[in-house]
């Protein structure tokens, strides 16, 4: 890659079906953007029967996915419910865990997923169409939503970029001074862009790219190992920290967010949530980079063309414009509210509608440009039905249920509540090597977990926040347990078996950080 050439952003590549019947063969037949971030080189052309062919045999496979969520369903079913839950209860434990599978195995989108798993609840009477859907009336999805929204026009503006490339520009002489200003310039997206898909994925990830190819760091001809793998894996892991700092700072987050306030009473503002993460997280993502350094060292040390890289990238940008100016005043405004927001009685949702409103009523961004993002709408909807199953779960009893049968496993131990929350916590997050999606584990685990932490003596508001915290950094122990890892992993630079050792490696030392420098934090902060 040239130096002078643009720091893209990961465009969409939805592949669609080849029109085969027309011979034509296209990009936009395909709608592959030729600035994506590359997973593969191209290979070659292939005729356009081989790939009707191939694009039949997916096909295929989808349908024979289609299958397997509702197989589970009805396995589940059929199997003599426990003691203590009647039939709607159980009839609901089917349908959710058939709706999650789908949702991993992606057999529809998840939003679709959500919608027929509701809807399925209401035809066989499980539930009322109120109960199935009255997510839709939460703060959590909206919450999402609108910070989504307001992500949008960071990428529209280019903001994000300006921001990443001013500090690899001031501290990107080194290579350990040019990963922490990567990893600097994701955390300070990460209260404004809630998806680590984008902010990690679709602005850092790119930067990375271009760095590591301008100082000779390419994937497949042996120089993986002089930068790009380290910064790689590094940014990888600190960005899952990231997304543990802050309540907008990844989906599952306000989902945890909601299931811990219906559990304790006790709502997890955007404030108390980034006091009770700010210290550990700071100490987690100052040694991670330090930690991977000893066992995974980048050769190059020096690392002043990336920062020419960065300066020259400035320069064409030019000064701020209006557009950008707007859009960080209207996000400087955003999160000044979410800090005074309990103080002042504004909700999170509220501060997050008034930085929207500002970017839409000065035209940073149109409405347009709302409804285009199908991601908010799509996180929106299945967000909203994964929360009211999962209340409808707690009001018929069955989290309960859950609950007094790991308690009493617990129990049996005669453990202090701090080692058997230690305990739960371990067992949690190694359980996410089954899953592919921290939302679909969240919604599956997260509220029995709670419940017991919270039955052997946990204190309620540290047991909801250790849980929320863990729920995000628990994704990067693979390469596919958190969205932006594809991404990651699929540039080539870092073999599977490093990835997942490091992921392992990465998750002691967040337990170490987070249990006891984070403990002795909220031993300060009273929450314990």
């Amino acid at each position: 890659m040239d130096a002078s050439a643009p720091l893209n952003a990961v465009s969409s590549r939805d592949l669609a079906a080849p029109d085969c019947e027309s011979g034509r063969l296209d990009d936009e037949s395909f709608n592959v953007g030729h600035d994506a971030l590359p997973v593969a080189e191209n290979q070659g052309h292939q005729s356009c029967g081989e790939l009707c062919v191939r694009h039949s045999k997916r096909t295929l496979q989808q349908r024979w996915r289609l299958l397997v969520p509702i197989a589970v369903g009805v396995g589940i079913y059929a199997i003599p419910r426990p003691a203590g839950i009647d039939h709607d209860g159980w009839s609901l434990v089917a349908i959710f865990i058939g709706t999650i599978v789908g949702i991993l195995l992606q057999t529809l989108p998840a939003g679709a997923c959500a919608i027929i798993g509701a809807s399925m609840a209401v035809l066989t009477g499980t539930l009322k169409f109120s109960e199935a859907f009255n997510g839709f009336s939460q703060q959590a999805p909206w919450i999402i939503a609108i910070a989504i929204f307001l992500a949008t026009g960071i990428n529209k503006t280019k903001l994000g970029e300006r921001i990443a490339c001013a500090v690899v520009h001031i501290f990107g002489s080194t290579t350990l001074g040019l990963t922490y200003s990567l990893v600097i310039s994701e955390f300070l997206l990460g209260p404004a862009i809630p998806s680590v898909a984008a902010r990690s994925g679709a602005i850092v990830l790119p930067i990375i790219r271009s760095l590591a190819e301008v100082c000779g760091s390419k994937p497949g001809d042996g120089t993986e190992r002089q930068l790009g793998a380290y910064l790689m894996v590094t940014c990888f892991q600190t960005a899952a920290v990231t997304c543990a700092t802050f309540l907008t700072g990844s989906h599952p987050n306000p989902l945890s967010a909601a299931l811990a306030e219906e559990e304790t009473g006790k709502e997890l503002s955007w404030l108390l949530w980034t006091k009770g993460a700010i210290v550990p997280a700071l100490v987690d993502i100052f040694l991670i980079p330090l930690v991977i350094w000893l066992v995974y060292p980048p050769r190059m040390r020096d690392t002043t063309q990336a920062k020419t890289l960065a300066s020259a990238k400035l320069r064409s940008m030019g000064p701020m414009k209006r557009g950008e100016w707007t859009m960080l005043a209207a996000m400087l405004i955003t999160v000044a509210l979410w800090l005074a927001g309990p103080s002042i009685g504004v909700s999170t949702v509220v501060a997050g509608s008034i930085g929207l409103m500002i970017v839409l009523v000065l035209e940073v961004i149109e409405w347009e440009d709302c409804l285009a993002t199908k991601m908010a709408w799509d996180t929106m909807t299945w967000l909203s039905i994964l929360m009211a199953m999962a209340n409808q779960l707690k009001e018929k009893g069955v989290i309960d249920v859950v609950q007094k049968n790991i308690s009493s496993s617990i129990d049996e131990l005669n453990w202090h509540w701090y080692p058997s929350l230690l305990l739960l916590v371990i067992v949690y997050v190694y359980a996410h090597y089954l899953f592919a999606s921290n939302i679909a584990h969240v919604a599956a685990l997260y509220t029995s977990f709670l419940a017991v932490m919270i039955s052997v003596g946990s204190p309620p508001l540290l047991a909801s926040l250790v849980l929320s915290y863990f729920s995000n950094m628990m994704g990067a122990i693979s390469h596919y347990g958190m969205t932006h890892g594809p991404l990651f992993f699929g540039q080539g630079y870092v073999p599977l078996s490093v990835f997942l050792g490091i992921g392992l490696l990465v998750s002691v030392v967040n337990f170490v950080v987070w249990m006891g420098v984070g403990s002795l934090w909220w031993w300060v902060l009273g929450y314990m």
